[in-house]
């Protein structure tokens, strides 16, 4: 060991002095290398926190401003109420909505009682799927529809379908009437397009109702719109009693179970009725949710 020293400039402690060094070096650069981790995963999270302090404030005040809308919205609904007591059968209510082959499937409130084991399933979630979008309409009396539309609707095809529909859903109301008939829909991305609210102002001037329109309608507002609140749930209720095997004997329990639906009597003027209470509960919840209230 000695002879390999005596060649060399250095030394007999330097190399291990060097390789102490080197492992001091590489323990600092581990230490700064997970400080930095440390303070980049720091500084992420306080950004994360920042997002979702401005996301609740954001979402906060959403929803205060939709509050506001609501209640602007039934105000005016029931002052025109209150001039015109048949208001409400002057608003041609429209929506839409899908129907799928999995129907509905509430556990909480689907019981089956039996003395033994009923093995009872509910078939969900097929393998072979199909489904279709239909739009209807309520005014006065009458339902329109349903209508079949496309499954991925923009704002061109809604738009294409009112103006093929409304001028024959029309041709029956008395020409003093249709002066005052107004348009009520949601706020759905289709609702709002350019085009959907260019025709709508053409149509129904300042006589239609809905998010972007001359008269304000909270957007998301299933409690104030008789098609969620009655139709949809009520129809599908009828068209899933039984499993539905293909798309063609959906659509012919639709039809068949809005024709029931239609010929029940007095049903419109019962849905006419909750929509005013509706209202009025909507003012006393502030525009908040007022389900719990009626």
């Amino acid at each position: 060991m000695a002879s390999l020293c005596e060649g060399s400039n250095e030394p007999p402690g330097s190399l291990k002095a060097s390789n102490s060094q080197v492992a001091r070096d590489g323990l600092y650069e581990e230490a700064l290398h997970y400080s930095a981790l440390f303070s980049d995963k720091i500084l992420k999270r306080s950004k994360a926190e920042r997002r979702t302090e401005s996301d609740k404030l954001e979402s906060r005040g959403n929803f205060q401003s939709s509050q506001v809308v609501a209640v602007k919205g039934v105000e005016w609904f029931l002052q025109q109420c209150g001039v015109n007591p048949n208001f409400p059968a002057l608003v041609l209510f429209t929506d839409e909505a899908q129907f799928t082959r999995d129907g509905i499937t509430n556990f909480h409130n689907q019981h089956v009682w039996a003395y033994e084991n009923p093995r009872a399933t509910v078939p969900s979630h097929h393998q072979v799927r199909f489904s279709l979008n239909m739009w209807a309409g309520i005014i006065g009396d009458r339902l329109v529809g349903p209508h079949v539309l496309v499954n991925r609707l923009t704002g061109q095809a809604y738009t294409n379908f009112p103006e093929n529909t409304i001028p024959h859903v029309l041709e029956d109301t008395p020409l003093i009437n249709r002066q005052h008939i107004h348009f009520l829909h949601d706020g759905s991305p289709a609702h709002f397009s350019r085009t959907a609210r260019r025709y709508l102002d053409r149509r129904f001037p300042d006589r239609w109702i809905g998010r972007g329109g001359p008269i304000a309608w909270p957007p998301r507002s299933p409690d104030l719109k008789p098609l969620d609140f009655y139709l949809w749930g009520h129809l599908k209720s009828l068209v899933y009693s039984s499993p539905v095997p293909d798309l063609e004997s959906l659509r012919n329990r639709i039809v068949a179970c809005s024709e029931d639906i239609r010929n029940t009597p007095g049903v419109w003027d019962r849905v006419r009725r909750s929509m005013r209470h509706r209202c009025e509960v909507c003012i006393q919840a502030g525009g908040g949710h007022f389900e719990h209230l009626l």
